[in-house]
Formats: C-alpha cells, sequence, structure tokens
C-alpha cells in the first residue's frame, strides 16, 4: 500500500502545481480500474494522496465512510469508474508454447 500512495503522490504532482487540495475547477483526473478488490485496494493507496482516506476513520460503517470519502474525492475533481475488461488473467495458460 506504500508503493501505492507514492505512486499517487507523483500523479498528484503531475497535477500542476494549480492542484494544492482545492477543487480543480473544470480539470479532473480520470481512473480507470479494474474490479477486482486487489486492484481496487491498490486504488484505494493511490487516493490516499489525494485526500487520505484516514480522515473519515470516525464515520460508520464502512459503507457511509467510503461515501464521504469519495464524495471529497468527486469534489476536487477526482473520477474513476470499473471497467471489469481492464482485469488479470481469470485463469491459468495451460496450452503448450
Amino acid at each position: 500500500w506504500r508503493q501505492a500512495r507514492l505512486v499517487g503522490e507523483a500523479l498528484r504532482g503531475g497535477c500542476g502545481p494549480e492542484f494544492t487540495g482545492i477543487p480543480l475547477g473544470s480539470e479532473t483526473v480520470h481512473f480507470i480500474v479494474s474490479p477486482y478488490a486487489r486492484t481496487v485496494e491498490t486504488f484505494h493507496g493511490i487516493l490516499n494522496a489525494f485526500v487520505p482516506s484516514s480522515n473519515y476513520s470516525h464515520i460508520s460503517p464502512q459503507s457511509a465512510r467510503l461515501s464521504a470519502w469519495y464524495a471529497e474525492l468527486r469534489r476536487l475533481g477526482v473520477t474513476w469508474h470499473e471497467d471489469p475488461r481492464i482485469r488479470e488473467q481469470d485463469f491459468g495458460n495451460y496450452q503448450h508454447p
């Protein structure tokens, strides 16, 4: 997760000096994410560089906590969607070369 956060910090830095934690205005950062749990967890690590999820740890249940965190990210211009076509291999490759 630390590596994902470092990547997120680099991406956030690439948004330009105007990205200081305030809405980007007409600019957005859009991610396309695989729906698999491992990639969603990595994606959350990347998003933590934009807005730390720990800011919402006091909210319960988890679904409400995620909703509040996601709402803040969208307010800042960070958007995403899951696409099942972007995924890891579902099965082993057992064919002979």
